[in-house]
């Protein structure tokens, strides 16, 4: 592996082939040098020779001149190809989609390190599998919020789960499971016609938003699962396209959402089948969830459709993947695109982002090109991130060990 600071511009990025398909990552912990992400995917092993796998992974560059990569842990899903992650690291709890359950699973302190140990799992759909899935404590306890094909929003309430936290992080596996379970009946929230792309809940745990393909982002009150507003992604589109945009308005899919840190915002990703991708943010005008949201800005995500965003925990930066396997950075406060480079040969299929210091984030991507990318950014003094994108993996390499890629100009 090599680590390379280079001129902006430039993305040195080195290819590993993975022990899955990769649809779904998370950082889970991390600090100044270190940080444990977890990620999944898979294709069947009997049907396409690729395992089903949940896997916890390492990622240290303290004192070294390459980062080390380590794979810590690995669940193998068996049949069942886990779509999806979320992952809290104060409950040392991973939320799951695995086909058409709700998993949960632990990441517990042992004498031979951290490992992955299945906690509990659900049903959650009759048909379809679990496409999106968001794990946070909250005012009403700890939640996992579910969406997929059904196009039903359910979320679920965790019992017990401060007290299997305590006994991960001491090693007292034995009974662990009995004091954890996954409530017996889902609050389900109905209204989407179309399947759910993503779910997340906002910072103070009151309210979840979901995007769907039937062209809207929803928010709801968590408490009740009143819905407070449908924020169609036609909205979301810039003023004064010519006529023949308007049934291309009406394809638009909502792909993505994400709230804002300060809970008073939400983003969302537009798109059709194919043509450009946009992002939009929405204001909430009032206090409290009877507020009512309207668009406050648009910007061009990508000329290609945008499967993926993420914004960083502080809320600066914003991050999004297409399915020409490029990644874009945007100003998260005025939606400029800051940077754009290539990062994977397919569709990137997801992406996270890490506050590593005030100004630096690490942007994590995956892809079913059988790799993860880490880009670790620093801002400068200007509008622009100087990246370096370094690709890890967990496998074993592939043919291409190194390549040069040009950053696309703004």
């Amino acid at each position: 592996r090599s680590y390379t600071e280079t001129a902006p511009r430039i993305a040195v990025m080195q290819y590993f082939q993975a022990s899955c398909l990769v649809f779904s990552a998370q950082w889970f912990r991390d600090d100044a040098h270190s940080a444990l992400f977890v990620y999944s995917g898979g294709g069947g092993s009997t049907k396409s020779g690729e395992p089903n796998e949940l896997v916890l992974a390492s990622l240290d560059t303290h004192g070294a001149a390459a980062p080390a990569f380590e794979v810590v842990s690995t669940v193998n899903t068996g049949d069942d190809i886990c779509c999806t992650v979320s992952a809290s690291a104060q409950l040392r709890l991973v939320a799951a989609g695995v086909g058409k359950q709700l998993s949960l699973f632990g990441v517990a302190k042992t004498e031979e390190g951290e490992r992955l140990i299945a906690l509990a799992s659900k049903p959650a759909f009759e048909r379809g599998n679990v496409e999106c899935v968001c794990l946070k404590q909250g005012p009403d306890g700890v939640m996992v919020a579910t969406g997929g094909a059904d196009s039903v929003l359910r979320l679920w309430k965790l019992n017990g789960a401060e007290a299997v936290a305590k006994r991960l992080a001491d090693g007292k596996l034995d009974g662990v499971q009995d004091v954890f379970n996954i409530v017996e009946t889902p609050k389900d929230l109905k209204g989407h016609t179309g399947a759910i792309t993503a779910v997340q809940f906002s910072p103070a745990g009151d309210l979840v938003c979901s995007a769907s393909k039937d062209g809207t982002c929803r928010i709801w009150v968590v408490s009740t699962g009143r819905l407070v507003q449908e924020l169609p992604a036609a909205s979301g589109l810039p003023t004064g396209l010519p006529a023949k945009h308007n049934l291309y308005a009406r394809q638009q899919i909502c792909r993505s959402c994400s709230f804002t840190p300060d809970g008073g915002q939400v983003v969302t990703v537009q798109c059709g089948k194919r043509g450009a991708a946009y992002l939009t943010r929405w204001t909430r005008q009032g206090d409290g969830p009877e507020g009512t949201w309207s668009p406050a800005g648009v910007a061009r995500a990508s000329e290609d459709p945008v499967p993926c965003m993420a914004m960083s925990p502080d809320g600066n930066v914003i991050v999004v993947g297409d399915v020409k396997g490029r990644v874009s950075v945007f100003n998260g406060k005025t939606l400029a695109r800051d940077r754009r480079y290539n990062c994977h040969e397919l569709p990137v299929s997801t992406i996270c982002l890490r506050s590593r210091a005030e100004t630096k984030y690490d942007i994590l991507t995956g892809s079913a090109d059988k790799a993860l990318s880490v880009g670790m950014s620093r801002a400068s003094s200007g509008s622009t991130l100087d990246t370096l994108a370094l690709m890890v993996a967990c496998g074993i390499p592939i043919v291409v060990s190194l390549a040069l890629y040009l950053t696309e100009s703004i």
